[in-house]
């Protein structure tokens, strides 16, 4: 199958004088779940929903800046370094989506079971 491809310069966007193709009507009348739905079912996104937190709630207006990453040094064992950054995409991002789905279940965790009290750090002895 021959593939489409259409190059379009800035100038052609910004005078207005290309097409545009999307249906508008169909995407408002789109729900969240019809618009989760297509998202699974497009094999070209690699976004994955299950490990995503939506940005945007409610209206544009009432949008929320994403959390501040930090820069530090971690170490890491070779094999777990490894397994992530044969992964696709970011491996950065995904180490961070496991270590916020691990805090988030121990905060639900510590919600449910009323518990506040962090485990003592281990001494040399131990």
């Amino acid at each position: 199958m021959k593939e489409k491809i259409t190059r379009v310069t800035l100038e052609d966007i910004r005078s207005g004088k290309l097409k545009d193709e999307s249906d508008w009507e169909r995407v408002r009348a789109m729900t969240d779940e019809d618009i989760e739905r297509a998202i699974a079912e497009d094999p070209d996104s690699d976004f994955d929903l299950a490990n995503s937190t939506p940005v945007f709630v409610g209206k544009v207006s009432e949008w929320t800046p994403p959390p501040r990453k930090t820069a530090i040094s971690i170490r890491l064992d070779e094999d777990v370094l490894d397994f992530f950054k044969a992964q696709k995409g970011p491996y950065q991002t995904h180490i961070n989506a496991v270590l916020r789905s691990y805090m988030t279940a121990n905060k639900a965790k510590r919600a449910k079971d009323g518990s506040t009290r962090r485990r003592a750090p281990k001494t040399a002895a131990e």
